[in-house]
């Protein structure tokens, strides 16, 4: 992972309480793209319990 969105997931994990659910809309305000919420949720850091909805995976 590259130095910046070590970064970007460090500032995501202060933002984001665990459980919280927020929409694609919330990561767009925060300068957060498509690709790197994919990226997240692949690596299972978010969950994505519907289409443009998020949550912090509880225990991550």
């Amino acid at each position: 992972m590259s130095e910046q969105s070590v970064g970007k997931l460090k500032q995501l994990e202060r933002l984001l309480p665990e459980g919280v659910l927020v929409d694609s809309a919330w990561f767009s305000a925060r300068d957060y793209c498509t690709s790197l919420r994919t990226k997240y949720v692949g690596l299972g850091r978010l969950e994505q319990p519907a289409r443009r909805v998020y949550a912090a995976r509880v225990g991550s």
